[in-house]
């Protein structure tokens, strides 16, 4: 019969060769027609893109169009003008009857169904993870359910993935026999207590080895056995290890071994202890080391948290010592003890047996003075804004108070100003009395500074004796032998003491050195003019020396 258009249950057209059994969509060339074979001839081909609407594609050029091009609509306005274009899909009346022929396929809901079914057929056909597509695939090719995953990709797809899941369960079997092998082979192990974590295999290999299992699993378990009873011989040694270390430093702490005391004396002791030679067996030396460090470190964390404690107590009472002269002070201060002015002579006598004050004697922090002071100092600013009122008043009223001026006086200027009425006659007292101090100070200010002037020039005068002196002093000079020569001068005699005669030469030869190295700075200032100038020079001959002949500058353009 050969190549036979068919319809399939959803209408679509395909091809089938009942002789070779094989299948495709497109048109085979044995059912093309002579319009077929015309439209192949302008290299235009028809195909159906999803959703079912037909395209036209240019092999050689790859165009793509929706509508039928003019080429191909001419041929087939000739050719059905002439009718001879057969129908495709004619119903030939022709149903073959053999399994394999399209029509018997099965129909599947899904992908997932199709593919189990897929893989079902594998298996009954006896398809394994070690064949090929093309080996199997001569085993399935027969089998009409073959033919129902029309796609010849998706059957290889669906070959793949079984391959992919036969592997892994194949896998997963021989993990599960290496397991019960080894759960086996740990029975017969544990048979043998005389297996310990340093015994070979080739020492037991005769007493455990069983015939339905392979050598190298057998070997491999018993690696893994002696594996474990190593790690639980060494778990059993660290913790008794850890034990022995624990309890030697039960001896540590009966010998009394401190935070001072040296490896050298302990381990000396201890080795004379019975009970530290029960747990030598147990202990290195460097076991014995490091359970000394960890005792001595925990002996100085007890240590430093002792004197933490002892630290925070101090610092508490020394506190609570320190508010309570506060609030001494404040007693004082509030019953008119403390004012301003007030000297702590006067306050100490008061306070000195008192046990606020005792107590806070010697310790670091404020002294009991500098609390004081504290207290006076807010005093003083309390007076110096009183006293600030006062001025202004005396100011307003244009007085001047001097070191003449009394009390009385002072008070009647001021009295009846209401700015000063608050002001109590005590502290006007003490403010007259700050008054009078100011000026006093001020007047030997100005003395002070009039005895300095006439000092200095004296000692200037000295100065320039000595600057005049034949021979002139120089400055390998020295007082002693200077001041034979200005002893008998008016100049020398007007100082008051040989200090300020010292300072007076002293002064000079500063001047002196400043003089000599001023005269050295100008001179190598004028040594570097000099070479500038002779270098610049220099430049300017060598310029004219080496200027080509009739050279020009040529005339200068002026802007």
């Amino acid at each position: 019969m050969g190549w036979q258009a068919v319809s399939g249950q959803d209408g679509k057209v395909y091809y089938y060769n009942s002789d070779t059994l094989e299948t495709t969509w497109e048109k085979p060339e044995e059912l093309f027609t002579a319009l077929d074979r015309a439209i192949l001839n302008v290299n235009w081909k028809e195909y159906t893109a999803e959703g079912g609407t037909k395209y036209w594609y240019n092999v050689k050029n790859g165009q793509s169009v929706w509508d039928t091009p003019p080429e191909v609509q001419r041929l087939i306005d000739q050719y059905n003008s002439a009718s001879v274009v057969p129908v495709v899909g004619h119903d030939h009346g022709f149903r073959s009857t053999s399994r394999l022929a399209p029509g018997h396929e099965q129909v599947y809901v899904s992908k997932d169904e199709e593919s189990e079914a897929f893989k079902g057929l594998l298996r009954r056909q006896g398809v394994d993870g070690s064949m090929s597509w093309s080996e199997a695939m001569k085993r399935l090719v027969l089998d009409p359910e073959y033919w129902s995953v029309r796609e010849p990709a998706q059957r290889k797809a669906y070959f793949e993935e079984f391959v992919r899941e036969v592997d892994e369960e194949a896998k997963r079997k021989e993990l599960e026999m290496k397991e019960a092998n080894t759960k086996k082979m740990y029975a017969v192990f544990r048979q043998h207590p005389e297996i310990k974590y340093y015994t070979r295999w080739k020492t037991v290999k005769d007493k455990v080895q069983q015939s339905d299992i392979d050598e190298r699993d057998q070997k491999q378990a018993f690696k893994a056995y002696v594996r474990e009873l190593r790690e639980t011989h060494e778990q059993e040694e660290e913790t008794a290890r850890l034990a022995a270390m624990e309890e030697l430093k039960g001896v540590f702490k009966r010998l009394e071994v401190d935070v001072y005391t040296k490896w050298d004396d302990a381990y000396t002791a201890i080795e004379q202890d019975e009970q530290f030679n029960k747990l030598s067996d147990k202990l290195h030396k460097l076991d014995v080391l490091e359970a000394f460090e960890d005792y001595i470190k925990d002996l100085e964390r007890k240590l430093n948290q002792e004197r933490q404690q002892v630290k925070r107590q101090r610092y508490r009472q020394e506190r609570k010592n320190r508010e309570a002269f506060i609030q001494l002070l404040d007693e004082l201060h509030n019953r008119g003890d403390i004012k301003a002015g007030t000297k702590w002579m006067t306050i100490h006598p008061m306070i000195e047996q008192d046990e606020r004050y005792i107590n806070i004697c010697g310790q670091p922090g404020s002294s009991p003075l500098e609390l004081f002071w504290d207290v006076l100092e807010e005093e003083e600013r309390k007076l110096k804004n009183q006293k600030e009122l006062v001025l202004d008043v005396l100011a307003n009223r244009r007085i001047v108070v001097d070191e003449r001026t009394d009390f009385d006086r002072f008070y009647r200027a001021i009295r009846d100003d209401p700015r000063v009425a608050d002001l109590s006659e005590e502290t006007l007292k003490l403010i007259h009395q700050r008054l009078k101090q100011s000026t006093t100070s001020k007047r030997r200010d100005v003395d002070r500074y009039a005895d300095e002037r006439r000092l200095r020039r004296a000692q200037d005068a000295l100065r320039s004796v000595i600057k005049h002196l034949e021979p002139p002093v120089t400055l390998d000079s020295t007082w002693e032998s200077v001041k034979p020569r200005i002893a008998d001068t008016e100049e020398y005699l007007a100082l008051p003491d040989e200090t300020n005669r010292r300072m007076a030469f002293d002064r000079h030869l500063r001047r002196l050195k400043e003089r000599i190295q001023d005269d050295r700075d100008r001179e190598r200032e004028r040594e570097r003019r000099r070479r500038e100038e002779e270098r610049r020079a220099r430049d300017e001959e060598r310029m004219l020396r080496y200027r080509p002949r009739g050279y020009d500058d040529g005339p200068s353009l002026e802007y």
